[in-house]
């Protein structure tokens, strides 16, 4: 899946990839169950973008569709220059990887409404963050 934007400016209120997440915990509530949370990545020369939502997939018949269910108020964290300056793009999905399982190890993970999803993974590389 290819994503294209073009003059999109996105700012952040957020200093860490923790702050935007603890703020989604405390700030957010899916109105429905959810069956997965995916964080995913936009880039660009740059910039890169993270971005979490949650999805649930409807088959009816022979077709299935995956739609997006839920999505925070502060559902894009643009990511500081010098969270990625230096870095690969394999280095930095590799520190975004081992951040997000960090945070799921947390107390405010384990008590959040990602956990009663089935799984949470980071979409870009395929990587599972948290699993039931």
């Amino acid at each position: 899946m290819m994503w294209i934007f073009h003059h999109l400016i996105l700012y952040s209120k957020f200093k860490t990839l923790q702050d935007w997440l603890i703020n989604i915990c405390d700030n957010d509530k899916p109105k429905q169950p959810i069956q997965k949370y995916k964080f995913g990545l936009f880039e660009s020369t740059n910039d890169y973008t993270v971005f979490v939502a949650g999805v649930n997939t409807y088959s009816k018949g022979n077709y299935r569709s995956i739609r997006i269910a839920f999505k925070p108020t502060n559902m894009y964290l643009k990511l500081p220059k010098d969270y990625f300056e230096n870095l690969t793009r394999e280095q930095l999905l590799d520190k975004l990887t081992s951040e997000l399982k960090d945070f799921a190890s947390t107390e405010k993970f384990k008590n959040s409404f990602f956990t009663k999803a089935g799984i949470v993974v980071l979409e870009t590389n395929g990587q599972t963050i948290w699993s039931k």
